[in-house]
């Protein structure tokens, strides 16, 4: 039986947070996800999680 799922993270800029993830583990955007606030990338073969990005108005550290 096949298990998806997604990361969700919190980023105050998921553009550039994504592409560096994306480049890191050999990710590539997701086809069709296409919201200029968030951003997600997944793994092309499909064996690992979606990973989205999603914009905060102030990160709390």
């Amino acid at each position: 039986m096949a298990t998806h799922w997604t990361l969700g993270c919190d980023a105050d800029d998921p553009q550039r947070i994504a592409a560096f993830w994306a480049l890191a583990l050999g990710y590539v955007r997701e086809p069709g996800f296409d919201e200029p606030d968030n951003a997600s990338i997944v793994d092309p073969d499909g064996r690992g999680p979606a990973i989205g990005f999603l914009k905060v108005p102030e990160l709390d550290l």
